[in-house]
């Protein structure tokens, strides 16, 4: 006896149900996934020169001493790039020779001498452009952490993501989001960054040692940070994330 030929009802149903096997069975069947490896790790690159700048930035921060003397300017070998700060204040017992004796590593006949500027460390603006700082390479690691996050979702190691959870449905809003959070987390980082820099150019006193290079390193991050969230965003960005999919869906956000 032949078997009947399904009805039109029956093969609707059946081809739902196939659209509707949960993520799980599809999970690490890479003829039914794809994802673009050469453009995942060309962002998580580009993104690596401007985190590691501004880490490097803020480490910089180490060498802004607080006098130990707040009524005397501070000056240190030109290993540490020759910074010095002095409290608001301070130059009412400021011993002008011993000053020009340390500006000038001459001695005093060297004078004059660049006058001491008394908006430095102790000031508020300093701690608040290291905790922006700070705050701003928080928020470049959540980036940096998302994008590798991307390949250990491949080798079932995600941080957030769980097949259980997360069905073929529900993949457009996943990616979704996950762009959206990369994209504010990076946006955020780029403007912590440009009050630190503002804050501690306004609280900053040169030595003779040598460049700013705290603020200079803050200045290159921030340009490339922002080079890398205009390539983000205009390039490629339906297809940057991929999530395990049918074959059969459409996957274009």
């Amino acid at each position: 006896m032949s078997t009947p030929e399904p009805t039109k009802e029956q093969q609707q149903h059946a081809a739902h149900t196939r659209r509707a096997v949960p993520t799980a069975t599809l999970d690490y069947d890479h003829t039914v996934t794809r994802i673009h490896y050469p453009r995942l790790f060309l962002y998580i690159t580009l993104f690596l020169l401007p985190y590691i700048l501004s880490v490097a930035s803020l480490a910089s921060h180490s060498i802004y001493h607080e006098p130990v003397n707040p009524t005397m300017p501070q000056m240190f070998p030109d290993t540490n790039l020759g910074y010095w700060r002095v409290c608001p204040g301070a130059n009412s017992c400021i011993d002008y020779n011993t000053y020009c004796d340390i500006v000038s590593r001459v001695n005093a006949a060297a004078f004059p001498s660049p006058p001491p500027v008394f908006d430095g460390f102790c000031n508020a603006n300093f701690k608040a452009a290291r905790g922006l700082a700070t705050t701003a390479v928080i928020l470049g690691f959540f980036v940096f952490l998302a994008l590798v996050d991307n390949i250990l979702v491949w080798r079932g190691a995600s941080f957030w993501y769980h097949p259980s959870r997360h069905t073929v449905s529900d993949v457009r809003e996943v990616r979704h989001a996950f762009k959206e959070i990369i994209l504010t987390c990076a946006i955020l980082h780029i403007l912590a960054q440009t009050i630190a820099l503002g804050l501690l150019g306004s609280s900053s006193a040169l030595g003779p040692g040598g460049p700013d290079v705290g603020l200079w390193l803050g200045v290159a991050s921030l340009a490339f940070s922002a080079t890398w969230v205009i390539c983000f965003f205009f390039f490629d960005k339906k297809t940057f994330f991929h999530l395990p999919v049918g074959s059969n869906q459409d996957i274009d956000a």
